[in-house]
């Protein structure tokens, strides 16, 4: 079910909001919600699996590793089941600790 909402300036607009975060060190979840696991592919390359399937692969994701900006952080796939992520600083590197917020 979707929630919308309209004001005096605009037609009615989807709400939308967080629908999974973790924050993980390493490979270790440390705090999550809709998420079931994480997967470390490769050196500063994870994956996300969701606890529930999303109903398309439209979301926006936020990462951060380390608390530090100057890292490249991106995700490179947005399925349905997962999202993947990665580290890179001038080589692949997989951070200590990071988080990553799934918005839909």
């Amino acid at each position: 079910m979707a929630i919308y909402y309209k004001d005096e300036f605009a037609a009615p607009q989807k709400i939308v909001g967080a629908r999974a975060f973790v924050t993980a060190n390493g490979t270790t979840v440390q705090a999550s919600f809709g998420v079931s696991s994480i997967e470390q592919n490769a050196t500063g390359q994870f994956k996300v699996n969701y606890s529930t399937t999303m109903p398309d692969n439209t979301a926006a994701v936020a990462v951060l590793p380390n608390n530090n900006y100057d890292w490249q952080s991106w995700y490179d796939t947005n399925e349905t089941g997962r999202v993947g992520l990665n580290f890179f600083d001038g080589g692949w590197v997989t951070p200590s600790k990071w988080s990553a917020m799934i918005i839909r």
